[in-house]
Formats: structure tokens, C-alpha cells, sequence
């Protein structure tokens, strides 16, 4: 009976000493901030400690930076230069000798019209504490456009075929909102070709917990070419609800 009654104090005390004790929560990081002129100082360096708010789980790094003693590593301009070459193919199409098809062979399947063009452009990419913004100028992926735009505004075809925006793309992100604002120069004025652009814009915000609201909208300009005498102005607009 006794050994009974021992072996249930043991497992009793062995099942408390197991329990778990969370340490996550609000905590107090006391730290000696190192002077700029420390390794002149003679020794011991009397500094006074100092405490910042901190995090569990988290990283003593992150607290420090996050309460400004430490500087943010992602924070500042960014300025890149980019260079590349645009290559597509449809599936299916082969440059088929003359002899053996004379309609299906074309000079557009040939491997040296394979590359379509070059991709030249300027990024600006300036992050802050609470949000970014990027710069895009010159020959770049239409991908770098995040607007939520619908096949009304561009079509599938359009962004296959045409999938370099040629002008400047500004988007501005903050951390509840995103907007951006792009010019697409997609015809120069020739004795057969019309001068054309776009002006296109996007918006979303998040209102509430559950609610975001936000646009889409361009300006598209159509004008004449040296055989065509016409100009029209297309202005297209459309407001979008999500939860």
C-alpha cells in the first residue's frame, strides 16, 4: 500500500514539473548602447543602460530597429539599371520550308525574329517605415503593373502579345492602400501608323476589417497618321467593392 501511494506522489510531482510555462507576451530589453567614439575611450566605459520594448517570439535586432536605436536595413533608395531581351514563340509555329507548305512559312517564325525587342529601363525603389515607392521609365514588363484591371481594360491577347509597357509606371504602396499611374506609348506618328497612348491608373484601399474599396480607369488616345486625318479620345472609368 505504501509503495502504491509513493508511486502516485512521484507521477503527481513528475506531471506538475512537466507543465509548460509560456514566455511569450510583452517584455523589457535592457541594453548598453555603444558610443560612436568607443574605441577611443579608455577602460571601463561607464554607459548608462537603456530599455526598449520587445517581443517573444521575436529577435532582439528586430526590437532594436523597430525602436529606432538600430537602422532599418531595407529603409533608403534603390536604384537599379536593367537590360534584356524580350524572346517569344507560339507553340506549334516552326519555320516549314516553302517547298512543303508555302502558306505556312513566314519570315516572323525564322529563330532570329524570335527576338521581338529589347527591355531597357530605370527602377526606383524608395521603402519606408510605412510603405514604398517604386519608378519604372523606359522599355519594362507590363507584369510591374499590379492594378487589379479586368479583360475590359486589357485583354488576354493584349498582354500576351504586347507584354512591354513602353513610358513610366509611379506606384505608391502604404501599408492599407496600394495606387499606381502609367503611360504607355503604343504608336509613333508615320505616314502609316496612328499616334497613340495610354493613360491608365489603379487604386485599392481597405476601409474596414472586411471591406476595400478601389478604381480602375484610363485615358486612351488615338490620334491620325499622315494618310488619316482623325483623333478620338476614349475615357473608360470603373469602380470595384471586395471582402
Amino acid at each position: 500500500m505504501k509503495t502504491v501511494l509513493l508511486l502516485s506522489a512521484v507521477l503527481a510531482f513528475m506531471a506538475q514539473a512537466a507543465t509548460s510555462v509560456s514566455l511569450n507576451g510583452e517584455w523589457r530589453l535592457d541594453y548598453f548602447p555603444q558610443p560612436d567614439d568607443g574605441a577611443l575611450r579608455e577602460l571601463p566605459i561607464k554607459v548608462p543602460m537603456e530599455t526598449v520594448q520587445a517581443t517573444v517570439p521575436g529577435n532582439c535586432e528586430l526590437d532594436l530597429v523597430k525602436a529606432g536605436v538600430l537602422p532599418q536595413p531595407e529603409l533608403g533608395m534603390n536604384h537599379k539599371l536593367m537590360v534584356g531581351i524580350d524572346v517569344m514563340k507560339d507553340f506549334g509555329a516552326s519555320p516549314i520550308s516553302r517547298m512543303l507548305s508555302p502558306d505556312e512559312s513566314s519570315q516572323d517564325l525564322t529563330n532570329k525574329a524570335l527576338f521581338r525587342e529589347m527591355t531597357l529601363y530605370y527602377m526606383l525603389d524608395n521603402k519606408t517605415r510605412d510603405g514604398s515607392f517604386e519608378m519604372y521609365a523606359g522599355i519594362f514588363p507590363r507584369k510591374a503593373s499590379e492594378g487589379g484591371y479586368s479583360d475590359v481594360f486589357f485583354s488576354d491577347s493584349l498582354k500576351f502579345y504586347d507584354n512591354n509597357l513602353e513610358g513610366v509606371l509611379l506606384k505608391l504602396r502604404r501599408p492599407k492602400a496600394y495606387f499606381e499611374l502609367g503611360c504607355d506609348w503604343m504608336g509613333q506618328y508615320s505616314r502609316n501608323n496612328r499616334e497613340r497612348f495610354m493613360v491608365f491608373s489603379s487604386g485599392e484601399g481597405k476601409v474596414a476589417p472586411c471591406l476595400s474599396l478601389g478604381y480602375d480607369g484610363y485615358m486612351y488616345h488615338f490620334a491620325s497618321s499622315e494618310q488619316v486625318v482623325c483623333r478620338c479620345l476614349f475615357r473608360f472609368c470603373a469602380e470595384r467593392c471586395g471582402f
